[in-house]
């Protein structure tokens, strides 16, 4: 029986992709001799999706295989191109001259674009023509890498060796399905309510939507519910993602004084945890020590190089915030009112002294320049 053009594109393909992977390991390594070079050098060139991705599977293949395993198992065809972009001087000199690096990077794409279709095959079988490319294509990069396995795949595109049956791609296979008994309910499965207890309001019929909505000028001013207010009830309810980790260890490391990012643009649907996740770093600024023994937080801390000083928090909601509306503060201050962004941040950061700093921005509405905040932020402190 013929071997099929897709069979041919997967051989291929594990053969490109085994060796760019050994290969990019031991360039890494040589170039890089100390630390973790997959950790500082691999994930910090991807997207955030991919790092969060390879970070789970590197955590994965050391529970399972061992801390011995080589990291660059488990980089795919699609991460090459930007692991090898971002760290040129380690891979410069395979690559020659500016016009080869460039050639190499813009093939490495090409064959990264064809994963999807690698990992889910088509209905019937691949265009020859798409594969016969792809595989030239593989032939080039691995002729500056590795030229007997560049004259495997070029046999392969040519016909001279037929492939075997088309090895899977390392992509977890689905769970089985469930047995049914008949038309009735899953075997062996139990009810919800035997395994999951509701709110005391919700059993109780007093359910109102409004107090489940994580709202931070309540948690602010001290009006949410416990499950939102209190710093240890809430880490006690939620289920802190590694992607929520991650951005937590940031924060807790730029309050040590250590680089990391300082602004965090959170993008995602509604109901995707923005609020949630800002709730967290409130507790965590605001609250550090009275949450310092849960595990969550301490897997945080451990993560972050240790817990943080107590910091100034400012919190501005523009929902909560009216610009027609001055914030007047207490009689003690002189009748003293805010109009802008600037100024409500000055005074919860650092009170009538800090306010004062940026009074005549607020006043005329205009922004602080730069100067100003840093003043601003030497006053309070870690914010």
């Amino acid at each position: 029986m013929a071997s099929t053009n897709y069979a041919r594109l997967s051989e291929g393909l594990h053969l490109y992709r085994d060796t760019m992977r050994r290969f990019i390991g031991a360039r890494m390594r040589q170039a890089y001799p100390s630390g973790d070079w997959f950790a500082t050098r691999a994930l910090t060139a991807l997207t955030p999706a991919q790092e969060v991705t390879l970070r789970m599977d590197r955590e994965r293949q050391q529970r399972e295989v061992g801390a011995t395993a080589p990291a660059e198992a488990v980089l795919d065809v699609q991460h090459f191109n930007q692991v090898i972009l971002r760290n040129r001087d380690a891979f410069e000199k395979t690559f020659g001259t500016k016009a080869t690096w460039n050639r190499v990077l813009t093939w490495m794409r090409e064959v990264g674009d064809s994963r999807n279709e690698w990992a889910h095959p088509p209905l019937g079988d691949s265009d020859p023509g798409d594969v016969d490319r792809l595989l030239d294509t593989c032939e080039r990069i691995l002729q500056r890498v590795d030229a007997e396995v560049a004259k495997q795949v070029a046999a392969l595109r040519e016909g001279k060796i037929q492939p075997s049956e088309p090895a899977p791609v390392d992509t977890p296979p689905p769970p089985p399905p469930a047995t049914l008994a008949g038309k009735g309910p899953v075997a062996n499965l139990s009810a919800w309510r035997d395994l999951v207890t509701p709110h005391p309001d919700v059993q109780a019929g007093r359910y109102v939507k409004a107090e489940f909505a994580a709202d931070l000028q309540q948690v602010h001013d001290g009006r949410a519910t416990a499950e939102y207010g209190d710093a240890r009830e809430f880490f006690d309810r939620t289920f802190v993602t590694a992607d929520m980790k991650r951005l937590l260890a940031g924060v807790v490391r730029r309050l040590h004084g250590e680089t990391g990012d300082p602004v965090y643009d959170l993008k995602t649907a509604f109901g995707g945890g923005k609020t949630h996740t800002m709730l967290a770093v409130y507790h965590l600024a605001k609250s550090p020590d009275a949450i310092a023994g849960h595990p969550d937080v301490r897997a945080i801390y451990d993560e972050a190089g240790g817990a943080p000083k107590k910091a100034a928090v400012a919190v501005l909601v523009g929902t909560h915030l009216d610009p027609a509306t001055p914030h007047r503060l207490q009689e003690d201050t002189g009748g003293v009112e805010i109009h802008t962004l600037w100024g409500e941040m000055a005074w919860q950061l650092a009170g009538m002294q800090g306010y004062q700093m940026l009074a005549d921005h607020d006043s005329k509405g205009r922004a602080p320049g730069s100067a100003v905040l840093e003043r601003l932020f030497a006053l309070a402190g870690p914010s």
